[in-house]
């Protein structure tokens, strides 16, 4: 839900389906008349990400006040290589080389934690929009490793 755009959530267990969530832009509303599934399986998880998403800003606005804080562009192909500054259960702070901090969504790739005060690529690579296991995603970031040393002469 986060990362659409506009969503409508209907509980469609009674005899009329009842909207429960609306989310337009940035707002979410979590309607009154909600059932408690709806507590359950959409606000407390949202509430949570959320506490994520400002924990992490926080952490780069303390180390940094006025330095760029974006979060990751998921797409097909997509890497990002820098120090991971700091991570919750649901996100991770990463300081990129060329953008500033990154916050990436732990949702949208492989599962997996990463080292505090560790370099890490992190690359977004999805197989017919599934994301794929983790050793997968360990040989794209090795192959793309592997040509950066190539192309820019690197040693190491």
């Amino acid at each position: 839900m986060e990362h659409s755009d506009k969503a409508l959530i209907f509980d469609n267990s009674g005899t009329t389906p009842i909207r429960v969530v609306t989310k337009n832009g940035p707002d979410v509303v979590f309607e009154p008349n909600a059932p408690q599934w709806v507590e359950a399986q959409f606000a407390a998880p949202y509430r949570a990400r959320q506490a994520s998403l400002k924990q992490l800003d926080a952490v780069a606005k303390g180390s940094a006040p006025n330095i760029t804080i974006s979060e990751a562009a998921a797409q097909h192909g997509r890497s990002y290589r820098g120090k991971v500054v700091d991570q919750t259960a649901h996100h991770a702070l990463q300081e990129s080389e060329d953008r500033g901090f990154v916050i990436h969504d732990k949702a949208l790739g492989p599962k997996r934690d990463f080292d505090n005060g560790s370099y890490a690529q992190i690359t977004y690579a999805y197989d017919k929009g599934k994301i794929p296991a983790e050793e997968i995603v360990q040989r794209i970031e090795r192959e793309a490793r592997s040509k950066a040393f190539r192309v820019y002469g690197f040693n190491g």
